[in-house]
């Protein structure tokens, strides 16, 4: 998607909306003819996870951590595949468990790409769906102050 918005935008179909750091990141809405819009990626239901899934809130934390997969980053929720969490602030032995960093606020869909270092802040969560467990990050949990924050 992003690399097709380029392309228009250099062939001067469309100007893409740089103003903010997420729109540099994003490059997800522009003008076209006047109009503005805004770029939204959509599952088909049949790519749609069916399995039921329990998740058991374990507490708030804040994480620095490594995207390993952002394949499924430009939906709603954000589904980050990360590596090597280490906590900011306090020591856990836990958090070396963590596999995902999950956005439900859609402000943090599509902003970190595979291989960038990213801090985030959320709810830790233990979940089960039949077939295993992992734990994950939930950023938009309803807490105040959670994020997704990277480095310049």
């Amino acid at each position: 998607m992003k690399s097709a918005l380029l392309r228009l935008e250099d062939e001067g179909s469309l100007d893409l909306k740089r103003g903010t750091r997420l729109d540099w990141k994003r490059l997800n809405k522009g003008v076209f003819r006047g109009k503005d819009f805004v770029v939204n990626a959509t599952r088909r239901f049949s790519e749609m996870g069916r399995r039921p899934m329990v998740s058991r809130s374990i507490g708030p934390v804040e994480v620095e951590c490594t995207c390993a997969s952002a394949e499924e980053a430009m939906f709603r929720p954000a589904i980050y595949g990360v590596d090597g969490c280490e906590a900011v602030g306090r020591t856990d032995g836990a958090l070396e468990e963590i596999s995902q960093v999950v956005s439900m606020i859609g402000t943090y869909r599509d902003v970190i790409s595979e291989g960038e270092s990213f801090r985030a802040s959320g709810m830790l969560e233990e979940v089960h769906d039949g077939t295993g467990s992992w734990r994950r990050v939930v950023v938009g949990s309803g807490r105040p102050g959670e994020y997704v924050d990277w480095p310049d």
